[in-house]
């Protein structure tokens, strides 16, 4: 749960997308998104990717 509030700050994302980036980080696995701006918060992280 720390991670999730973590990345929820760092990246200024709703809790809801930090969920799943803290999932994809913790699996060593990409988020494959269709939310661009969320690509785009998270700042160029190889793991998450836009459909």
């Amino acid at each position: 749960m720390k991670n999730v509030f973590e990345h929820g700050r760092k990246f200024g994302i709703t809790f809801y997308d930090a969920v799943y980036v803290t999932l994809a980080e913790k699996e060593d696995c990409k988020l494959i998104t269709a939310d661009a701006k969320l690509q785009r918060n998270v700042g160029g992280r190889t793991d998450v990717e836009l459909l």
